[in-house]
């Protein structure tokens, strides 16, 4: 509201009392009238200068440039080759960050390699928040040039993705990054395309003369040169009928040619145009740094989609997945999600009634119960997993104490021979082969008396 406005309505409240004042006394009834008339007339300059603001402001939030460029049509209707990724701007919660994370972003962690990867400048970045709501570790939100990101962080500092708007990972760990810049929308140009989106969204509908399109709920996204347009617009259908009916359009801009092409087009639910390119498939890349899953103080880390020093990749009805082979012995454990189980497994499988591979559960560990730590015992014969995005740390406890002091050990290599003796000269006994589980029993010279699967060699 003017501040002309506020004067006009503070001047008809004025004349109002002194007219109220007046009928009261009784007056002259000419006074009464002018008095009356220029309350009125006050009201109509408030109603006028307010209504006027009021139009200039919502016209200010949808005015834009709009360069010459020409719409291509597109009358393809084949069904969508990719998904249209859109990524609509997303406000972070507007509270401020630990001070510490204020002073440098992330200084512990990798955040400014990942930034430069992808060509955020960290100067730029607006309202960071950090939240607690993901269960793989620690998520941060900030606005960069108006947009919304979101950093995904695991337990280890190390960053795994940095993600615009809803679903569009401009970095990503273990995959080539994306520049940012060719995501971000570039409010003139998308205003300017509106009205070619409304166009080719008329031209494809039963009665375009209906059609009365939304004034500002649209919103937009961009893949490289395509934008994205999204709304809804309301008109009568093939029955004659009032309807609304949401849409999406994209077109492929050529800034040299000043042209926009016409690319996709979802109307209704029904894909009547669909020309895109199809995004090549990211390709991986090599993550330095070190494992997650690398031991530390005597303590065993294992993560999941991690092999480590433990763990071995094995084939389970035509589906890979990783198995542990810690040490025997006994362990507190330790996992920094609440989500995460820990399975203790017979490491021999066997069939179910219906087919399928399984292995027997000996203990289950299930860290959202409340407890902070579990001791378990592992034995030969046994495997651990755990579930997907997970980790958790063995540390060892006290060895169990037996007449003959025994200690855990793990196999390296293929078809080790077990001997009866200490020397080549004795039997094999069997073969074993890592990762396998033994229990050292003694030593004779440069040679181990172990146990491993019931025999002793």
């Amino acid at each position: 509201m003017s501040a002309l406005a506020m004067l006009s309505l503070l001047a008809a409240i004025v004349l109002f009392v002194l007219f109220i004042i007046r009928w009261i006394k009784r007056k002259k009834r000419k006074r009464i009238g002018l008095s009356s008339l220029f309350c009125i007339g006050g009201f109509l300059v408030f109603a006028i200068l307010a209504g006027t603001g009021e139009k200039q402001t919502s016209m200010a939030s949808v005015a834009a440039p709009t360069p010459s460029v020409e719409v291509v049509p597109v009358d393809n209707r084949a069904e969508p080759t990719s998904k249209p990724t859109t990524s609509p701007t997303v406000a972070p919660p507007s509270s401020f960050a630990p001070s510490s994370i204020q002073a440098g972003y992330l200084p512990d962690t990798d955040f400014a390699d990942a930034c430069a990867a992808i060509g955020l400048d960290i100067d730029r970045i607006e309202k960071w928040a950090d939240s607690s709501d993901w269960s793989d570790g620690t998520r941060y939100n900030f606005l960069y040039d108006g947009a919304g990101f979101t950093v995904y962080c695991d337990y280890d500092n190390i960053i795994q993705s940095i993600v615009m708007g809803v679903d569009t990972d401009i970095y990503k760990r273990g995959y080539e990054p994306y520049r940012v810049s060719d995501y971000i929308v570039d409010e003139d140009i998308a205003f300017s395309l509106i009205p070619l989106c409304k166009d080719a969204v008329s031209r494809n509908m039963n009665y375009p003369s209906t059609a009365d399109f939304k004034l500002l709920d649209w919103t937009f996204g961009r893949e490289r040169d395509v934008y994205y347009l999204h709304s809804s617009v309301e008109a009568k259908n093939g029955f004659g009928a009032e309807s609304e009916m949401a849409f999406t359009a994209a077109f492929d801009l050529n800034i040299e040619a000043e042209k926009a092409s016409l690319v996709y087009l979802l109307l209704d639910g029904y894909v009547l145009a669909d020309e895109r390119e199809l995004v090549p498939e990211r390709k991986a890349i090599e993550v330095s740094g070190k494992p997650r899953s690398a031991t530390s103080d005597g303590a065993i880390v294992i993560v999941d989609g991690e092999l480590g020093d433990y763990g071995k990749q094995i084939t389970v009805d035509g589906n890979e997945y990783i198995v542990y082979f810690i040490p025997v012995g006994r362990y507190t454990v330790t996992a920094p999600s609440i989500y995460t189980v820990v399975y203790l497994e017979n490491s021999k499988s066997y069939k179910n009634s219906d087919g399928y591979t399984e292995f027997e559960t000996i203990e289950e560990l299930r860290f959202d119960s409340g407890a902070k730590s579990f001791e378990l015992i592992v034995e030969n014969g046994q495997q651990v997993s755990i579930t997907i995005n997970s980790r958790a740390t063995f540390t060892p406890l006290a060895p169990s104490q037996s007449a003959d002091s025994s200690q855990a050990a793990i196999v390296k290599g293929e078809d080790i021979n077990l001997r009866s003796g200490p020397g080549t000269d004795f039997d094999a006994v069997t073969k074993v082969s890592e990762p396998a589980a033994v229990t050292i029993l003694g030593k004779e010279g440069d040679w181990f008396k172990v146990e491993v699967e019931g025999k002793e060699g």
